[in-house]
């Protein structure tokens, strides 16, 4: 008879092999300990997924979709939280959403990141981030769209921050052309028309109602949120890469059908 088990919540991890296979005692040769950091993950994970699917915005199986496409993304710290780096982050916004200023997809970043370190994402941020980004409400998105663009998080977008946006929009017909001179001209142009009280620097209240009266002022320093074609495309984790990522090196980032160009 096989000795005694004195470890009763070990559980049987031999091979086929093992003679003591479906027998009540434990194989005394090769012992597995249960692992309850894995299973109390796994609960908080099925918890948080729950908890956002009551809001609404995604289903169930979306939101397993992109926590399974977080899983493949993110990397693990020194205590074992997996989480999403700034790098890769911007490589999802680029190859799904084809947004290219490297300043919004840093801004959006900042906007999603509220719970995780300065440079990494937890699932949970990124989840909460995405739910807005790609079904949020019309509230929901304005709010978003004016945090992506106060750079400094003080309540107002200023002249200086407009600048910071749009200093890239202008291209240069000739080499010694200086667009500076345009790109302010463009500023006092924007705020003449978001300014809505003049006190030359657009407020959270200054937006909305712009954006009531003319909505494509949403995203009037630069896009910051997805094609509504994109968003209306079912969930489906992919693994075509996308053509040019910002790193140099190709990843499987892609985040929905379609959203890859060949």
């Amino acid at each position: 008879m096989p000795p005694a088990n004195p470890h009763p919540r070990r559980r049987h991890g031999n091979g086929r092999h093992c003679r003591f296979r479906g027998r009540r005692g434990t194989c005394p040769f090769r012992l597995v300990w249960p692992n309850p950091g894995m299973e109390k993950r796994g609960n908080r994970k099925q918890n948080l997924l729950q908890s956002i699917a009551r809001s609404g915005h995604l289903s169930s199986g979306e939101l397993s979709a992109l926590a399974e496409l977080f899983e493949t993304l993110s990397t693990s710290d020194k205590t074992g939280e997996a989480g999403l780096d700034i790098t890769t982050f911007r490589d999802l916004m680029h190859s799904s959403f084809d947004i290219d200023s490297e300043i919004i997809m840093d801004r959006i970043f900042r906007a999603f990141n509220r719970r995780g370190s300065e440079n990494r994402l937890n699932l949970e941020d990124f989840l909460d981030g995405l739910k807005i980004f790609l079904k949020g409400m019309p509230q929901e998105k304005l709010m978003y769209c004016f945090n992506v663009y106060d750079l400094n998080g003080d309540g107002w977008i200023t002249r200086d921050e407009m600048l910071h946006f749009l200093k890239d929009c202008l291209v240069k017909s000739s080499p010694d052309e200086d667009t500076e001179e345009g790109v302010k001209e463009l500023v006092e142009l924007v705020i003449r028309k978001v300014d809505r009280d003049g006190d030359g620097k657009v407020s959270l209240r200054d937006f909305a109602s712009a954006v009531h009266d003319d909505p494509l002022l949403l995203e009037f320093l630069g896009q910051c949120l997805p094609d509504p074609k994109v968003t209306s495309l079912p969930f489906r984790p992919m693994t075509s890469p996308f053509p040019v990522p910002l790193t140099g090196k190709r990843r499987d980032v892609s985040l929905l059908d379609g959203a890859c160009r060949p």
